[in-house]
């Protein structure tokens, strides 16, 4: 199943984001909320926003799959939805 492929990337992009977020914490001394500061603010928001859209995308992706859709049309809704 192609759909694998992009959970598998989108799970990856996910611990990814996290570790942005733990690394902006750190360098702004930070534990709760953000304090104002931007790029942490921004790190938190790429964060949800990504962990928010994921598992739907992950569900239509697979949808497609499953009713038969072109692999060139799952594999464009997957780079798209990672490259953002």
């Amino acid at each position: 199943m192609h759909t694998s492929i992009y959970a598998c990337l989108s799970g990856l992009l996910l611990v990814w984001l996290a570790f942005n977020v733990i690394r902006e914490r750190r360098a702004n001394k930070v534990k709760l909320r953000d304090d104002g500061v931007f790029k942490l603010q921004s790190a938190i928001r790429s964060h949800c926003n990504f962990a928010e859209h994921m598992p739907i995308t992950i569900i239509l992706i697979l949808l497609f799959e499953y009713n038969g859709a072109p692999i060139w049309m799952i594999h464009t809704i997957g780079v798209t939805f990672l490259a953002r």
